[in-house]
């Protein structure tokens, strides 16, 4: 749908919408605010006339605050002040405006989102949007509300509303049956959590979180936390338990599941297909080339005005890899090798051979891997070995992924390797014995 909106009858200021969809309206409305000189002046004409006993409508409060109108309340502006032709209803979207207001207050939302550090797209949200029709259908009748107001009855009644929708969410569990899920990870300040979700019908909610940072995360640590959870939930009411593929998962969900026969657990396809990607990538033949390619990568960026001259040379930046996304070494390869020939063609001129540091070390290194065809030859061979499973960790660390769907594509990703590297040679299965020791979890 267009979204340009142009001139009625050829005029100056008026605006004519091209459409009557109501998203097309509300992109409208919204940007009818006013700026800050504007609002202040019409709080303060409103303040004054309440002081003098002249009614402005009721304010607007949570249901939660439990407070009355003990204070006057403070209105936005109506949205008719900007309209040329004065209405005591809301006006139309074709109605003529006044020139710049749509700029005028677009600037004013967008200042409020960038002073914030909050992002645009978040103008986007369904609950802003619909915090924005609301507003329009009060009118005059709402107040700002403060940070107070935000973070006290409001957060207060939201929570009672999450509350009321999680014990709808639990008639389910007995019914279909609940999947526990369970996740850890370790931040940049080496804070250690376990995160806790609950599956049901469709719907997941989060359980909880334990702080794990000064435990160490053996079977016994993770079976009775894991225990706790299903206790909490019911275990008549668990049917699956998704983890880690780790060796401490898999005891300790062993023994919860010898204590309740019922439950199945599987270990979670992303993280096993990153643990495949990890042990392939200790075999000599991968080690090798990707130590390379990254000792190459890290000269390029330890001088700023080298950096710099490789973007400009190569037209972008090389995808940095990750150290517990054993699936970011495929896509840090895979840029390396989509701007082969930009890098070999640098590497031919007097600006690349007569730099400021021709003569470390890490500049010889570089020049004598990425101008030889050899080296290029082996970073292919190892993006056309691990390209398969990579295709496969894509799908299901996605959104889309589903069993059904994921389980035929690592089979073909399978058969893939074993052409590439020649089924029944001695390299073949030294491949094959990784990913099957993976695999039988599934």
């Amino acid at each position: 749908m267009e979204n340009a909106f142009v001139s009625e009858n050829g005029g100056k200021g008026s605006i004519y919408v091209a459409s009557d969809d109501e998203e097309q309206q509300v992109r409208l409305v919204m940007a009818l605010s006013r700026s800050d000189s504007d609002l202040q002046q019409e709080m303060d004409m409103r303040q004054a006339s309440h002081e003098h006993g002249s009614s402005s409508g009721s304010s607007f409060a949570p249901a939660a605050s439990g407070r009355s109108g003990s204070r006057p309340p403070t209105v936005q502006p109506r949205i008719d002040s900007f309209v040329t032709a004065s209405s005591s209803v809301q006006p139309r979207i074709d109605t003529t405006l006044k020139e710049g207001v749509v700029d005028k207050l677009a600037q004013t939302w967008s200042k409020w989102f960038h002073a914030n550090d909050i992002a645009g797209i978040k103008a986007d949200c369904p609950y802003y949007r619909a915090a924005m029709r609301l507003t329009q259908e009060i009118g005059t009748t709402s107040r700002l509300f403060s940070g107070s107001d935000i973070d006290g009855p409001c957060l207060d009644a939201n929570y009672k509303s999450i509350e009321e929708a999680l014990e709808v969410f639990k008639r389910d569990w007995k019914r279909y049956g609940v999947t526990v899920m369970c996740d850890s990870w370790t931040g940049t300040t080496n804070m250690c959590i376990i995160n806790f979700m609950v599956y049901c019908h469709g719907r997941t909610f989060f359980h909880k979180a334990i702080n794990a940072s000064e435990h160490m995360q053996n079977a016994e640590y993770l079976y009775r936390h894991i225990k706790q959870v299903v206790d909490d939930i019911g275990p008549k009411n668990v049917v699956h338990l998704v983890t880690d593929n780790g060796a401490n998962y898999k005891k300790a969900c062993a023994k919860l599941v010898d204590l309740y026969p019922q439950i199945i657990w599987q270990p979670c396809a992303a993280h096993t297909i990153n643990l495949m990607l990890k042990d392939i990538g200790k075999f000599s033949e991968i080690d090798d080339i990707v130590s390379s390619a990254k000792k190459c990568t890290n000269f390029l960026h330890s001088h700023n005005r080298l950096h710099n001259e490789m973007k400009r040379r190569i037209g972008g930046e090389i995808v940095c890899w990750n150290a517990t996304r054993f699936g970011t070494i495929f896509m840090f390869l895979q840029s390396l090798w989509a701007r082969k020939d930009k890098f070999r063609q640098w590497m031919v001129f007097d600006e690349w051979r007569n730099n400021a540091w021709n003569n470390e070390p890490g500049f010889k290194y570089v020049d004598s891997c990425m101008t030889s065809s050899q080296w290029w030859d082996e970073v292919k061979i190892v993006l056309d070995t691990i390209g398969p499973l990579y295709s496969v960790l894509r799908y299901v660390d996605g959104d889309e992924g589903t069993i059904a769907g994921w389980m035929p594509r690592l089979l073909n990703a399978i058969k893939e390797i074993e052409v590439y590297l020649g089924e029944g040679t001695q390299k073949c299965n030294r491949y094959m014995r990784v990913i099957k020791e993976k695999v039988q979890y599934l």
